[in-house]
């Protein structure tokens, strides 16, 4: 299902079009095309089952099904398994997707860093 989130590229790219209440998990790029967004609602009560992956070309974004979500308590190394592969994510920035054995391309932005993040 195609997605109202886009990107706005440049050289830090931001994400643009998130509910007004949304709280980025994880932004990067998986390869030259794609990017992806975690995101859920910023809310005292969430849940795993609150998160939301949008991933593609930065004008084309589309919802992808999310099946399970384990985060570990070592600090928080997440595992998300979705309908297109498995994303990984730690606190001290080993994150990877198993699209074709490559990590990530770049990574902009995890729930644990201290960086700006748009939800207009």
């Amino acid at each position: 299902m195609n997605s109202s989130i886009k990107i706005k590229l440049g050289p830090k790219p931001v994400v643009i079009g998130l509910p007004r209440n949304a709280q980025i998990e994880y932004f990067g790029k998986i390869d030259k095309e794609r990017f992806f967004v975690v995101w859920r609602p910023k809310k005292d009560d969430w849940d795993y089952k609150d998160f939301h992956l949008v991933v593609g070309s930065a004008d084309n974004l589309k919802s992808i099904r999310i099946d399970k979500v384990e985060r570990f308590s070592d600090g928080g190394s997440t595992f998300i398994y979705t309908a297109i592969g498995k994303f990984f994510f730690a606190p001290w920035g080993k994150h990877e997707g198993d699209f074709k054995g490559q990590p990530f391309l770049e990574f902009y932005y995890s729930a644990y860093d201290d960086v700006y993040n748009s939800g207009s």
